[in-house]
C-alpha cells in the first residue's frame, strides 16, 4: 500500500496487517512512490497515471482517497481488470457544512462585509440601504442535484435551519433521504431549478454531466437564486454561470470547484462581486483521516477476505 499517509496511521496498519502478509510501504515523494509501484497488489490513495501504470505489474486494486477519480480513468486503466473503490462518505460531512456556510454567508452578505472590512471601509449603509435586502434562508427551497453521500447530507442539515429541500438523483425510485421532501429523475432539472432559491450542484464529472449547467439551464432556473458548486468544474458551463449572475438571473453563487483550477489571473470571477470562491477545500477537515482510515481498513480486510468492497466504482461510467 502506497501514500503519504499520517505515520500513526502507516504503523497501526503495519500492526494490524502483518499477521496476514501484508507489507505495507509508505511513499512520501515520488521516487519512493515509483520504486514502490511495481510491487504494490494495493494502491491506497493516488499517484497512478497513464505513463507509470505499465509498471504497476502487481496491481490488484486502487483505493481512491476521493470521491472523484476522474483522474483515474485514463484509457489503460479502464480497459484493465484493475478493481477502484473511493472514498465516497469520508467528505460529506464537511462539504455538506460548506454548501450551508456559503449559503448563509451569501444571504447574510458576510462576503461582502469581509470586503468593505479589507478596504477598511464602514459598510452598514451600503449593506443595508444600498445594496438589495440581507435576506434568511428559513422558508426557502433547495434543490440539490445529486442526491448522494454530500447530498444527502446537505439536506438533513438545511432542513435544521427551515429551507424546504427537493432533489435530482439518478434512481428516483425508494424511500426519501432524510429531510428531502421529493425526489425526481435526473432528466427533471428544469423542474427542480424553476422552483429553488438555492441550488447546490453535487455531482460527479462523468459524460452524462458534462457541462449540464449550461445556458439553457441557467435561463430556466428562479430569478434571483444562489448557485452554489461542490462537484465538479467540469459539470458547468462557467460563461454561462459568469452572464447569468451579470445580468441578474442568479442572484450570486458560491463555488469551492472551477473547470480549471487555479483559475488563471485575472479571471472574472476573482472580481466578481458576487461570486465566492473557497478554492477546493470543501473536503477539508481535520476529522478526515479518522474518516478515510476505517473506510480504507474495512476494504483491506475485505478484499483480504475475498469480501465485496464498498464504494466499487463503475469504470465506464465514471463513479
Amino acid at each position: 500500500m502506497l501514500w503519504n499517509l499520517p505515520e500513526t496511521i502507516v504503523a497501526r496498519w503495519r500492526e494490524r496487517f502483518a499477521a496476514r502478509g501484508v507489507r505495507v510501504i509508505a511513499a512520501p515523494h515520488d521516487v519512493a512512490f515509483e520504486d514502490g509501484l511495481a510491487e504494490a497488489e494495493i494502491l491506497v490513495g493516488h499517484g497512478v497515471n497513464a505513463k507509470n501504470f505499465a509498471s504497476a505489474k502487481r496491481l490488484a486494486w486502487i483505493q481512491a482517497a476521493s470521491a472523484g477519480v476522474g483522474h483515474l480513468l485514463f484509457p489503460a486503466l479502464v480497459e484493465s481488470p484493475v478493481v477502484l473503490t473511493n472514498a465516497r462518505g469520508v467528505h460529506a460531512d464537511p462539504m455538506a457544512e460548506h454548501v450551508l456556510g456559503m449559503m448563509l454567508a451569501m444571504v447574510r452578505k458576510m462576503h461582502r462585509a469581509r470586503d468593505f472590512q479589507n478596504r477598511g471601509e464602514w459598510g452598514q449603509n451600503a449593506l443595508w440601504i444600498e445594496e438589495p435586502w440581507l435576506d434568511e434562508v428559513s422558508g426557502k427551497t433547495l434543490g440539490v442535484v445529486g442526491l448522494g453521500a454530500i447530498g444527502q447530507a446537505l439536506a438533513w442539515r438545511a432542513r435544521g435551519v427551515g429551507l424546504r429541500v427537493i432533489g435530482l438523483r439518478r434512481r428516483p425510485g425508494g424511500d426519501l433521504p432524510p429531510g428531502v421532501e421529493e425526489a425526481r429523475g435526473a432528466n427533471h432539472l428544469p423542474w427542480l431549478l424553476a422552483q429553488s432559491d438555492f441550488v447546490a450542484n453535487c455531482l460527479p464529472s462523468t459524460p452524462r454531466t458534462e457541462r449540464l449547467f449550461d445556458a439553457a439551464a441557467f435561463e430556466a432556473v428562479k430569478r434571483g437564486a444562489f448557485f452554489f458548486n461542490v462537484g465538479r468544474g467540469s459539470t458547468v458551463d462557467e460563461d454561462a454561470l459568469l452572464a447569468a449572475i451579470e445580468s441578474g438571473r442568479l442572484a450570486g453563487a458560491g463555488l469551492d470547484v472551477t473547470d480549471t483550477e487555479p483559475l488563471p489571473d485575472g479571471h472574472p470571477f476573482y472580481r466578481a462581486p458576487n461570486v465566492l470562491l473557497t478554492f477546493h477545500v470543501s473536503g477539508a477537515s481535520r476529522r478526515f483521516w479518522d474518516r478515510a482510515a476505517l473506510l480504507f481498513e474495512d476494504n483491506i480486510e475485505r478484499y483480504l477476505d475475498g469480501r465485496p468492497l464498498r464504494n466499487l466504482v463503475d469504470k465506464r461510467e465514471g463513479y
